[in-house]
């Protein structure tokens, strides 16, 4: 049975039919690219400098605690992201997947029942920040168009489903 099919009673149809296309366009992509390539030991450390460093994920750990600990640490954390784009289903591992988010209202007298008056204040482990944002700098690279813009926040959920195709 088709996903197409599965979603046919729903009433948001116009949600589901983008969803389902995306995905698709998605799949396309993926079966239309090139391997992630390894990343290589000075691009880790670049990367490592263009994360905020003091800022904990969620199993404490900052970019702070690999930069400091000099080049054995630059390479450990190249090997953990090398051998998570070489073996995809690595990627599956709750010390990669783990996320938490919590909803924090404004403040400042504003109207409690606007959801602009909110904000969401989340955090992930620093590989799969460090994953997300390495197969987007590659993606971005590649002159693939997407057919509309995503959001900073959108981007995250295209780029590691490629990590799956």
């Amino acid at each position: 049975m088709s996903s197409t099919s599965l979603f046919s009673n729903l009433k948001d149809r116009q949600h589901v039919d983008n969803f389902v296309s995306d995905y698709a366009y998605i799949i396309q992509l993926c079966n239309a690219s090139n391997p992630i390539p390894a990343i290589s030991e000075i691009d880790t450390l670049k990367l490592l400098n263009m994360m905020k460093p003091n800022v904990a994920d969620y199993f404490s750990i900052t970019t702070s605690h690999y930069l400091n600990a000099g080049p054995p640490g630059w390479k450990h954390f190249c090997l953990l992201l090398n051998i998570l784009l070489l073996k995809v289903s690595n990627t599956t591992i709750s010390e990669v997947n783990t996320a938490y988010a919590c909803i924090l209202f404004k403040g400042h007298n504003k109207d409690r029942t606007l959801s602009t008056t909110y904000r969401t204040i989340s955090t992930c482990p620093v590989v799969a920040k460090a994953l997300d944002m390495f197969i987007r700098k590659l993606f971005e690279s590649s002159g693939t168009l997407i057919r509309r813009k995503l959001s900073s926040k959108e981007w995250g959920a295209p780029m590691s489903l490629q990590l799956f195709c």
